[in-house]
Order: C-alpha cells, then structure tokens, then sequence
C-alpha cells in the first residue's frame, strides 16, 4: 500500500495551533479529506462529538480504530490529546477491545503533549505519514528552538510475523498523564507506551509493546547511543539502523512499518532533520531516511531519536 507525507508546509495544510480541536482537524484533513493537492490516506472518521473524533483504518487494515479527544492540557501546562484504541464501536464513547484498557489507563486514555510547555509558539510545525492503515504524526512541539522537542503519536496496523494476524493493530502514546509525549523510548514494562489488541494467541485483552531492535537484547530508548555501533561502523564503515520490533507476550510480534532506530545514536550521526539515502548494493537502496529527535519523553531524556522513511517503500 502507498504511503503519503503530510506536512505543515503543504499548500492548503491544516494549521495546528492551541485551540480545542485543531489536532483532530489536522487527523482528519490527512487520513479522510485531504487537501490542496493531498490526496486523503483513506480512512474514515465514523463518529465525533464536541473535542472528540474516531478514527477507522482503510483498505489493509482491520477497521479497528482510534478516539481522539483533544480538549485540554497535561499537568504541565502542555496541550495534549488523549487517546485510545478499539477494536469495534458503536458511538464515540462506546467500544469493545480498547486498547489500552480502563485498567491500563483511565480516562481518555494514553496522552501526546503536541505543544511543549516551554513553546510561546502560536503554530505548531507537523509532519504526518500515512497509508491506508498505519499513520506516524510528528510535531515539533517547541518550534521556539526548531528541533529540539520532538512529540510523536502513531497507530494503526504493524507487519506482523504471525501469518493471517487479526490483532496486529498498535497505538503508540505515552501513559504519562502529565507528560504526554514520544512513545517507543525505554518503555520498560511498568511503563508502556506501546499498546496491542491481543496476544498473538489472540486471547482476548490489550497487551504491552515492548519495541527492541536488532542487536539489542534489552529495551533500549529508541535511538539513544549505543555501545556496539560508532558512526560510521567500523567494519562496515556505513551508519547501521535497524527495524523497530515489537516484542508482545514474550514474543517478536513484527515490526513498526517505516520507523527505524539508529545504531549509533541520533545526536552522533548528525541531529534532527538529518537526510540520508540507502547506499546503492545494499537492501537500504532505494530508500529514503530523515531523522527525529531529541524526542521529548518522561522517561528519555533527550538523547533518543526516530529515523523515519520518508520515501514510498515502507513495509
């Protein structure tokens, strides 16, 4: 399936700004208008109320879908959207299999700060990468001092190594009620920030996402420095980057599609905004990379960061 970059700087993009609503207009814009010469990503928004919108995958997916609400700000005085998946639903507050669960997190559900506290920024500067079943939002949440808060928000179908998977569906979110923010950093397991429908044993109930990536045994942060790979790599004198897996239930599930970890650290190979293309010969080539961070996170720090796929070949 395609994928499609959106950005702030599209002719005719939505603008984010700090009112009630606008990141729901700017999902919705993406995933079911579309606009100026943007096609829509091919999702629906089959329910809404006043702050509120859900969110339903398209062709490739399983229609499972995502509430957002966006009413408010986190504890720190950051603007933030709630969310939370489900597997079916029948009005906007009404569902069956969420994603995380109640139990997992009350109320609206996991938590994305797309406006840092410290920001005096009226306009929000975002990214959006889409298919028909799997978007990955960025924002540059304090464009005050462009590149160093960077706040993210994914959801939608993972390539799962589980033939004919039914649950293979994640929401990526922070459960920190004030501090919404990058998921995917350490995200131990008493602190998740990665959701599924269900086990691969497809036993009914949300589990944890742990993402771990190649050569690496414990739950890093996502690109943080790591203690095996210098940049360039020594032996293979080239930036190695891996794919971000998904370990559920003591199991590698799959993998995000189009997000990868840098090996050597984000900082190391050159910062946010960082541009790179898979060298010709290797299976990289044809593939296109731009690089997010520090990503702003409770559990982080500032030296993690995202490589995301910014050309047509995600899988």
């Amino acid at each position: 399936m395609g994928m499609t970059v959106y950005s702030s700087s599209d002719a005719g993009a939505p603008v984010l700004g700090n009112a009630n609503g606008s990141l729901i207009a700017v999902l919705k814009a993406c995933l079911v208008d579309g606009y100026g010469s943007k096609a829509a990503a091919g999702w629906t928004r089959p329910y809404s109320g006043t702050n509120l919108a859900a969110f339903k995958q398209g062709a490739g997916g399983n229609n499972r879908l995502l509430r957002v609400y966006d009413g408010g700000n986190d504890t720190y005085g950051s603007r933030r959207v709630s969310v939370r998946a489900y597997e079916a639903m029948t009005a906007i507050s009404t569902g069956t299999g969420p994603f995380p669960t109640t139990s997992m997190i009350s109320g609206n559900g996991a938590n994305c700060a797309y406006r840092s506290y410290a920001s005096t920024a009226s306009v929000m500067p975002w990214t959006l990468y889409a298919t028909s079943s799997f978007f990955f939002l960025v924002v540059d949440s304090n464009p005050d001092t462009p590149g160093t808060e960077s706040a993210c928000l994914g959801f939608g179908s993972f390539v799962s190594y589980l033939s004919g998977d039914a649950y293979n569906q994640v929401l990526m979110a922070s459960m920190d009620v004030g501090y919404g923010s990058w998921p995917g950093g350490y995200n131990a397991p008493s602190a998740p920030d990665m959701w599924v429908a269900r086990s691969d044993t497809a036993a009914s109930g949300a589990m944890v996402a742990i993402p771990r990536c190649a050569e690496r045994s414990a739950p890093l942060a996502v690109g943080s420095p790591s203690d095996k790979h210098t940049f360039p790599d020594r032996v293979r004198t080239a930036l190695v980057q891996a794919r971000v897996g998904l370990h559920v239930d003591g199991q590698l599930r799959g993998h995000l599609p189009g997000l990868w970890d840098v090996l050597a650290g984000g900082g190391n190979v050159g910062g946010a905004g960082t541009t790179w293309s898979g060298a010709a010969g290797s299976d990289l080539a044809g593939r296109s990379f731009v690089l997010y961070g520090p990503l702003m996170g409770y559990l982080i720090g500032s030296t993690a960061y995202i490589a995301v796929e910014t050309s047509d070949t995600w899988d």
